[in-house]
């Protein structure tokens, strides 16, 4: 090792004036540039994840701006129905002869128009304590079917409100095939009473829910979901990994971090919330997705950093032998003229 040493000093001090002079700037210049590198590295690794946090959050905001929207309009236009003279003669009426199918009649007129300027209601339900009424839409048997609706868990609590409404997702007892499906229910009232004459139930359409959520996830962004207060998947694109969903169950969603942006496991994960509904909305995406930015970026500087490094070493390089030339001349004049040698004048 020591000799080793020795070497590397024989050698340095036999380097011309130009090679020192060179080692040194390439060492500070080098040095400077490690440096910048690692410092930006950092920067655009903070700002890549600040970013992709913003944006991911804008999104669910609009997400839950949109459902907001459905439900308020759901609402509002569930008041206008049940108020409708023809809804509450419907209710009051005796269900035989023409007067009362004429009384269906009129109110399934004005809900198929209702659902046919609203992509997001799936059906509606206008229903007497007696089970007589109808349903307008695609739905399936448990809102056709008075009885599947009195089994419900949630049936009584809509009784007891007394016209306000009640929003539910239900797997609906005794069909075990829906899951998930959003309701809002309201009793309807007899008119200037608070007695109960009947109910309403409007459903929301899955396809509909499930395409506004899959409609905003992508490869770049990840994938968004709605997840109820179990953290069990309502709505989801249909790329959703295995992974994904061990992630989400294992979410632990206080109240201090509905609207939090953390990173768990793998995943960065973007989270929001829905009051009126008590769903959670999610944003997730792999970490190497929001770093490929900053892998880009890194390299960017890099390749800049060492461009500027060889047009700077061609630069110092011209200079530095300029200068030591003209050293070099001095200095054998000077040589010379301590051996008495004045050949030349300085």
């Amino acid at each position: 090792m020591e000799k080793l040493v020795s070497r590397l000093k024989e050698k340095v001090r036999g380097l011309k004036l130009h090679q020192i002079l060179m080692l040194t700037f390439s060492g500070i210049f080098i040095t400077a540039i490690v440096v910048i590198v690692m410092t930006s590295v950092v920067i655009t690794g903070k700002i890549s994840t600040r970013n992709y946090s913003s944006y991911s959050s804008q999104l669910l905001a609009e997400l839950r701006r949109n459902l907001e929207y459905i439900t308020n309009d759901v609402e509002t236009k569930s008041r206008y129905i049940i108020s409708d003279a023809s809804i509450q003669e419907l209710l009051l009426s005796e269900a035989s002869g023409a007067e009362y199918n004429e009384a269906v009649r009129r109110p399934k007129e004005e809900i198929i128009r209702l659902i046919m300027e609203q992509d997001y209601i799936e059906s509606v339900s206008v229903y007497d304590f007696q089970g007589r009424g109808f349903t307008v839409g695609t739905a399936p048997s448990y809102v056709t079917e008075y009885a599947v609706l009195e089994a419900q868990s949630w049936y009584p609590d809509l009784l007891e409100m007394k016209g306000k409404y009640l929003w539910t997702n239900s797997p609906f007892a005794g069909i075990s095939m829906q899951k998930n499906r959003v309701v809002f229910g309201r009793a309807v009232n007899e008119r200037d009473t608070l007695s109960p004459i009947g109910m309403l139930i409007i459903t929301l359409d899955n396809e509909y829910l499930t395409k506004l959520v899959g409609n905003l996830s992508s490869p770049e962004l990840g994938n968004f979901f709605i997840v109820n207060e179990e953290n069990e998947i309502m709505f989801a694109a249909e790329n959703v990994t295995e992974q994904e969903t061990e992630t989400i169950g294992g979410l632990t969603l206080k109240t201090s971090q509905l609207e939090k942006f953390q990173k768990v496991g793998g995943y960065y994960v973007t989270t929001s919330h829905v009051n009126h509904l008590s769903w959670n909305l999610l944003c997730l995406v792999e970490q190497s997705v929001v770093m490929n930015n900053q892998i880009v970026n890194s390299f960017i500087i890099l390749l800049v950093s060492v461009i500027v490094l060889l047009v700077s070493f061609f630069i110092y390089n011209y200079f530095a032998r300029a200068v030591t030339r003209t050293l070099g001349a001095l200095n054998d004049v000077m040589e010379r003229a301590e051996d008495q040698d004045f050949r030349e004048e300085i």
